[in-house]
């Protein structure tokens, strides 16, 4: 597979629900990336795929995450876009987007039902844009079997919101995921959201499944003494 900078025509239906109400200003550079494609309808976007890389490892935690190349899936599951990670990072700039950065942010080892199978969650913050620029959070579970490393599940959600709790969190003894993702109360603004959704998925001993999920107030929504919908 090429591997290339981001290209606007690629991204999926959630990206561009993601990122539009940013991207509105580059309307002339961009049409097709910028116009308009759905809501923030999707809490987190959960893709089921089966990606297999060509290195063997004896190991998952033989893997070199920091450096192995980031894959973005689409909503089949299939690569959309690849980057190289260096050290854990990737950026470039251009003049019309202004940047565009991956930066894997962790990498969390799972607890397997299968002594064959070695599982990992990875998780990753995309920014893109100038000026006030939108955030994604990307989670992806890599299994490794038969010394064969695969990425079968991708998690995606909006970190453009204010909180001081972790966009993203694992806990290692009851085997839950925890996901901040932003939620848009009436008349919010990107830069200005007052809630999130707290996602909570279980993991099962080979993906993450059964999210329930509840909003809380956003730091800007309490400082704002907003309120969440009835």
């Amino acid at each position: 597979m090429k591997v290339h900078a981001f290209e606007p025509a690629n991204a999926s239906s959630f990206l561009r629900s993601l990122f539009v109400l940013v991207f509105l200003t580059c309307l002339c550079a961009f049409p097709s990336f910028c116009a308009l494609a759905g809501s923030h309808q999707d809490i987190v976007n959960d893709v089921s795929v089966r990606y297999a890389y060509p290195t063997p490892y004896e190991r998952i935690a033989d893997v070199d995450f920091l450096n192995l190349p980031f894959h973005y899936f689409n909503d089949k599951g299939k690569p959309d876009f690849t980057v190289k990670l260096k050290d854990g990072w990737y950026s470039v700039r251009n003049r019309e987007m202004g940047f565009e950065a991956v930066e894997l942010d962790a990498v969390q080892y799972l607890p397997s039902l299968d002594a064959d199978r070695q599982y990992a969650v990875v998780w990753y913050t995309w920014s893109i844009g100038s000026g006030g620029s939108p955030m994604g959070g990307i989670a992806q579970v890599f299994e490794l079997y038969k010394h064969r490393l695969a990425a079968i599940q991708q998690l995606e959600w909006d970190k453009e919101f204010d909180t001081s709790k972790p966009y993203i969190s694992f806990n290692e003894e009851s085997h839950t995921l925890v996901i901040r993702a932003a939620h848009y109360l009436p008349q919010d603004a990107h830069c200005c959201v007052s809630a999130m959704d707290v996602v909570t998925f279980n993991w099962n001993g080979s993906a993450f499944v059964n999210p329930g999920m509840h909003p809380e107030l956003s730091d800007y929504g309490i400082r704002m003494g907003k309120k969440l919908d009835p």
